[in-house]
């Protein structure tokens, strides 16, 4: 028996261990790439294609929501919490706050106010992916 018949199925098997058993990542900056997504009026692009789906992004980008967007009066993103999935480490549930107010080139009131929403994130390899956005989260309670 050589030394690479049980060196090769011992790192499989690490390797295979690590990913199923991946730690907590402490903490997760999604709000750059939630902020983008939400003003941006390029679309779906190479920028947000690795951390959520194009059904996400159609969720969050106001341009989409509303054609006559010029620009933001104001836009403030705050994270209230981060919480592991007790039953999945690599599931990770953001839960943000959001106050906004959308104007049109007239400067004219389109929509805006303030909500929460909540991220699923799944951590895979050091990288995060959004795949689930509950919106609006009609009553908020911080985790204990």
């Amino acid at each position: 028996m050589s030394i690479f018949n049980l060196i090769i199925p011992s790192t499989i098997f690490i390797t295979q261990f690590r990913e199923a058993n991946q730690s907590y990542i402490s903490y997760i900056n999604i709000i750059p790439i939630i902020k983008y997504a939400i003003i941006t009026k390029d679309g779906y692009d190479e920028k947000i294609s690795p951390y959520m789906s194009e059904e996400i992004f159609k969720k969050l980008n106001q341009k989409t929501q509303y054609p006559e967007l010029d620009h933001f009066s104001t836009i403030e993103l705050t994270e209230l919490h981060q919480k592991q999935d007790e039953n999945d480490s690599r599931i990770i549930y953001v839960d943000i706050r959001y106050i906004k107010s959308l104007e049109d080139k007239h400067n004219n009131h389109i929509s805006g106010g303030q909500g929460y929403q909540q991220f699923t994130v799944l951590i895979k390899n050091n990288d995060w992916y959004i795949i689930n956005l509950v919106e609006p989260l009609t009553s908020y309670q911080f985790w204990k």
